[in-house]
């Protein structure tokens, strides 16, 4: 994934959804001080230690000829599911899901990282004629959406707006907790309060410090551990609003 709000939900829908389906999943998000964006080639040839059979990327990877060269190598498939614009040459992967391969005038063309997981999440769950419950994750499709600005035409809409009741009505923990610590009233939030309050706060973890354990973060029914880190995001951003 990535450490920004989208890669953060990104990774969080494509972890989610596949442990649901029964997947054995593990999962990394770049630590900002040290890896950087993309994918660092030297810290694949750890993850990819674990009879790994199977590399996903979420909202990055598109530009990855290295790393992806040294996975297939591996024997390792790859599947890239990224929204950045396009290389001349795409990487080797075995696919590559980028909405930038639409034409402008495609109602999928502007999803963003959250977004394009949620497609394939949503196709999965089809197969398995699991249908309408991929529509749990439109909560964090339409936190990451409006966290990296991307741009509400098409599908973008659309899904933000069913993603927005869902978070009005939502029973997930990390974000009931959230927007108490925010002071939101949950039940009337709006595209505002993502921007200007929530993704601001889990922005802060992933350029101060390790973003990994929002991955989790976002699925747990752990009240104390949902409690500590919704404090610790709000120490972070009192923090970065300091640095800023």
């Amino acid at each position: 994934g990535d450490f920004d709000v989208d890669g953060q939900t990104s990774t969080s829908i494509l972890v989610e959804g596949l442990h649901k389906l029964g997947a054995k999943v593990k999962y990394h998000i770049p630590i900002r001080s040290v890896e950087s964006h993309g994918i660092n080639t030297e810290v694949l040839k750890q993850f990819l230690g674990d009879e790994v059979d199977i590399l996903l990327t979420c909202d990055t990877g598109i530009t990855s000829h290295e790393a992806v060269e040294f996975a297939k190598a591996r024997g390792v498939k790859v599947i890239i599911t990224d929204h950045h614009s396009l290389p001349d040459v795409l990487p080797a992967s075995d696919a590559n899901i980028n909405p930038r391969r639409f034409e402008d005038a495609h109602p999928l063309a502007y999803l963003c990282g959250a977004g394009t997981a949620f497609k394939l999440v949503e196709a999965l769950f089809n197969s398995f004629q699991k249908g309408s419950d991929s529509d749990q994750f439109l909560d964090l499709v339409a936190l990451g959406t409006i966290a990296d600005v991307a741009e509400l035409r098409g599908d973008n809409r659309y899904l933000v707006q069913k993603g927005l009741a869902k978070l009005r009505q939502s029973n997930r923990p990390a974000i009931i907790a959230m927007a108490e610590s925010a002071g939101i009233a949950l039940d009337s939030i709006n595209e505002e309060h993502i921007s200007f309050t929530l993704a601001p706060r889990l922005n802060a973890i992933g350029r101060l410090a390790d973003a990994n354990p929002i991955v989790n973060f976002l699925s747990s029914n752990d009240t104390q551990e949902i409690n500590a880190m919704a404090s610790h995001l709000e120490g972070l951003n009192i923090h970065r609003r300091l640095i800023v």
